[in-house]
């Protein structure tokens, strides 16, 4: 059986992920995975919208449903969602920001652009290092180890809940394509 369109953009997203992976282009790697997952969050929702799209909502209702350890270290042991005190992307005010808000916002938001995570965000790296840490000078770093392979298991999951079409993401997928490209995707 040959390989589908849809198949095919999955295998190269994270061809491409990987190269700046392996290279140890890890800021690169990181804003590279907060780009594809903005790009297939509309897709998970099925979003037809653009310049209204709530993209912070539908990049992480993807989060949740695909990053498993993200989820297990953004939560408290009563299944709270961890908070830090910090600004959003062009924001003034402090407020209390989930782990999530703070990755969409800041390293999400911060690397498409800025080239940088904001508010004293950074990452690093070591497999034997937690997923979260935080010192004095930085607010939230994540690790870039445990980001990625969560990453890698995250979109291998999603291909394969579309390609069974479970919640309906295969029919999302095709809604959110034929907004985008004007007409039917064929070749799924």
């Amino acid at each position: 059986m040959s390989e589908t369109l849809f198949e095919r953009n999955i295998r190269w997203i994270l061809n491409e992920v990987n190269a700046c992976y392996q290279n140890e282009a890890y800021t690169g790697t990181m804003r590279e995975m907060c780009c594809i997952i903005d790009g297939l969050s509309g897709y998970y929702c099925g979003s037809q919208k653009d310049k209204k799209r709530k993209t912070e909502e539908e990049f992480i209702k993807f989060v949740k449903a695909y990053f498993t350890e993200f989820n297990r270290y953004a939560v408290n042991e009563k299944g709270q969602e961890l908070t830090k005190k910090m600004k959003r992307y062009r924001e003034t005010n402090q407020e209390s920001l989930t782990y999530y808000q703070i990755l969409y916002s800041q390293f999400r938001c911060g690397l498409v652009h800025n080239l940088l995570m904001k508010t004293r965000n950074a990452i690093y790296k070591g497999r034997n290092n937690p997923y979260f840490n935080k010192t004095r000078q930085f607010k939230l770093i994540i690790n870039i180890d445990h980001f990625y392979d969560d990453f890698v298991r995250a979109i291998l999951t999603y291909k394969d809940d579309v390609l069974a079409n479970k919640n309906k993401l295969k029919d999302n997928y095709k809604k959110r394509h034929k907004f985008l490209i004007g007409k039917d995707l064929e070749d799924f």
